[in-house]
């Protein structure tokens, strides 16, 4: 006897789900005229409701554990994403990779060996190659060459060389959050921290 497995959206949650994509509706199509994802994850509290447009935009719910999640239905924050929008999320990622870093027991484990500043540039200049974002190369590059010299070839102790390097890049990248006004406030408090 085969049981199969249902999840509903309740009138409620399916209004919700609704305005989110008639404010998506002008996103891109796929070939079969599909543009949402929807994922139902059962967990020990409750069902989370996960729906992801084409454009990248993303609405989650559970109105299980949060019956106020489908309260108002905040246009703003789930409005359609640009290229943009995308470019500057892929940028923040890729700092939090290199801030990651900060922390020597990580850098060991994920290098093997012991934090210097040649292995950090390496790695964070080859992340922006390969992203292929200049505005985060030029921060990395703008780090390692402090008053048109090289950091890696500076004569100071490698502690003391990664300390400049990380407050010089976090200059450089809450200058770049700063042209478009970014909201993610976990990141502006680490770049707060080492400036």
């Amino acid at each position: 006897m085969d049981k199969q497995i249902r999840f509903e959206l309740s009138e409620e949650e399916t209004r919700y789900v609704r305005k989110f994509e008639k404010q998506h509706k002008d996103c891109p199509k796929g070939f079969a005229f599909d543009q949402f994802d929807y994922s139902f994850t059962p967990t020990a509290v409750g069902l989370l409701t996960t729906i992801k447009c084409s454009c990248g935009q993303v609405l989650s719910f559970s109105s299980d554990v949060f019956p106020t999640d489908l309260k108002e239905y905040n246009e703003a924050e789930h409005r359609p994403l640009t290229q943009k929008d995308l470019d500057n999320d892929s940028f923040e990622k890729a700092v939090f990779h290199i801030l990651f870093l900060r922390n020597p027991r990580i850098f060991r484990i994920v290098f093997k060996y012991e934090p210097s500043l040649e292995i950090l540039y390496g790695f964070a200049f080859g992340l922006a190659y390969y992203q292929k974002d200049t505005r985060l190369g030029s921060c990395v590059l703008a780090a390692e060459h402090l008053n048109n010299k090289s950091l890696i070839e500076d004569s100071r102790p490698e502690e003391e060389k990664l300390d400049c390097f990380y407050r010089s890049f976090a200059r450089g990248v809450k200058r770049e959050l700063d042209t478009y006004q970014s909201t993610n406030i976990k990141l502006m408090k680490q770049l707060e921290e080492l400036m």
